[in-house]
């Protein structure tokens, strides 16, 4: 499956905002977050990850570290990581198995909630 262009589907569909593997998606309050994409192999398996960046890691005690521990296990998509020395929002996929609704769904989960702990833990709106 080709997932950039399914990507590019749900954006158009969605009328979220294109360029190249990232994706701008409007969020209440005149706020937006990118969500970005990236294919990749795992034990032979084409998989696919959306993910969007919620602030700086070195900006959080040890309190925050343990509770977004916590927060992982609610989490109905995706999951909260460190990438790139950053506090990121994740979800996986395999790409034989993806379908627009499920990557649209998510990637919209993914921005309104990572948006949420952007504002709550950083009180910015970078991302």
């Amino acid at each position: 499956m080709d997932i950039i262009k399914v990507f590019g589907d749900v954006c158009m569909r969605n009328k979220w905002q294109l360029t190249g593997r990232q994706a701008t998606l409007p969020i209440e309050g005149g706020r937006s977050q990118i969500i970005e994409l990236e294919r990749f192999q795992f034990q032979g398996e084409d998989m696919a990850r959306i993910f969007t960046l919620v602030g700086p890691a070195d900006e959080l005690s040890t309190v925050q570290l343990n509770a977004i521990l916590s927060i992982n296990f609610s989490l109905a998509f995706g999951a909260l990581a460190f990438a790139k020395g950053q506090l990121v929002m994740a979800d996986t996929f395999l790409l034989r198995h993806i379908d627009h609704d499920q990557l649209a769904f998510s990637m919209n989960f993914l921005a309104e909630t990572a948006d949420g702990y952007e504002r709550q833990i950083y009180g910015t709106d970078e991302h």
